[in-house]
């Protein structure tokens, strides 16, 4: 999976929760939920949902926050909006006015988020939002999923389906699978279109500059594989817009999620966690060196080291630390990791495993079935 950590506001995952404050009112006549933490603050207007950074400081009773943009230099140091509340009788009372010279009543209640009612409060990744990002746990609250066309694939139905007021898509199942394990999938396919939101809330903003996009480039379904290539693309500021490759894939026949370690089981890897030094270990020093071999043995032309700089070398054993992966039919399709400036190299046509090589490496725990 794709780390886009900046995309959801790592700052406010880092703050302790109980320091933060949620609130949701007005600004002038328009509903906002806003978010403070010890350091600046993020809100977003309920009809557009898209984040709004303000850096500040505690003034007395209350905050003063700002919302810069850039000067002529590059500098930001021009002030688009400024913000001032003050606690008062449990509401936050304020004024907020812009650049323009347009000022508006701010009106604010504390919002227990104990209290709030979110739909998809089951999924990870909203039970990730409750724990560490209260402002996108109570906006994805309030997301609505609108069906869109319905398909069929052999035995299997999906209903297409978008979040309101943005591109971002999936499908669930309506048949081909029993019911439990058909909700089981589906709320894999519903928790990826949900980390897709809360990418593009956070990243877009109201000044236009940022986007994120994703994308279904292909959907492989088998009695016991349903595989997703997906791509994603987004600008959240900074130098150059990036993107990759971030797919589904889940046993058909138990409704889980699919890891790598288990179809390319190189000896037995250490529990994976995002922070476990012993996995990473295990990525770099075991399982990258043994895949760079699998794919010498298959394609030895294509993972000949270049004699030119600027080609693309496959033969390094880093390209193939933390690969992406999804099937297909002639096998399942390994993805090599480059840098951006080499994003070129990241999707070779050649690099896939074909199935009679494949199944020599499956961890038989998982008894998963391939052609």
């Amino acid at each position: 999976m794709l780390c886009l950590c900046c995309l959801h506001s790592c700052a406010q995952k880092k703050a302790a929760r109980e320091q933060n404050i949620l609130l949701k009112g007005t600004i002038g006549k328009f509903p906002v939920v806003f978010e403070i933490n010890p350091d600046d603050a993020v809100y977003y207007y309920t009809s557009a949902k898209k984040n709004i950074e303000l850096e500040g400081e505690a003034t007395g009773q209350g905050y003063t926050f700002y919302k810069l943009g850039m000067g002529d230099k590059g500098e930001r140091d021009d002030t688009l909006e400024k913000m001032t509340i003050n606690s008062e009788n449990e509401k936050w009372i304020g004024k907020w006015h812009n650049k323009k010279g347009k000022q508006y009543d701010v009106e604010l209640v504390k919002v227990n988020v104990a209290h709030i009612n979110n739909p998809y409060r089951d999924l990870p990744v909203v039970k990730e939002m409750r724990q560490k990002d209260w402002l996108a746990y109570m906006r994805t609250a309030g997301l609505e999923i609108v069906n869109d066309s319905a398909k069929e694939n052999g035995k299997y139905k999906m209903q297409y389906c978008h979040i309101s007021k943005t591109q971002l898509y999936t499908f669930r199942f309506t048949a081909g699978l029993e019911p439990a394990l058909m909700n089981k999938v589906n709320d894999i396919m519903v928790n990826k279109l949900l980390d897709d939101a809360q990418n593009y809330f956070s990243c877009t903003s109201d000044l236009g500059d940022g986007d994120y996009h994703a994308s279904i480039n292909s959907v492989y379904l088998t009695d016991n594989v349903i595989s997703v290539d997906r791509s994603v693309s987004y600008y959240c500021g900074g130098a150059h817009p990036d993107g990759g490759s971030d797919p589904i894939n889940i046993n058909a026949k138990t409704g889980e999620e699919l890891l790598l370690d288990d179809l390319l089981h190189f000896g037995n890897p250490p529990a994976h966690a995002d922070d476990d030094s012993l996995w990473l270990s295990y990525r770099d020093g075991i399982f990258a060196p043994k895949l760079l071999a699998l794919f010498t043995g298959l394609y030895p032309a294509q993972m000949q080291k270049p004699t030119s700089e600027d080609s693309c070398d496959y033969s390094q054993p880093d390209v193939w630390t933390f690969p992406q992966f999804y099937f297909t039919k002639e096998g399942l399709y390994i993805a090599p990791s480059f840098p951006h400036v080499m994003a070129g190299c990241g999707y070779p046509e050649w690099s896939v495993i074909p199935y009679h090589v494949l199944k020599k490496y499956i961890n038989p725990a998982i008894k998963l079935s391939l052609p």
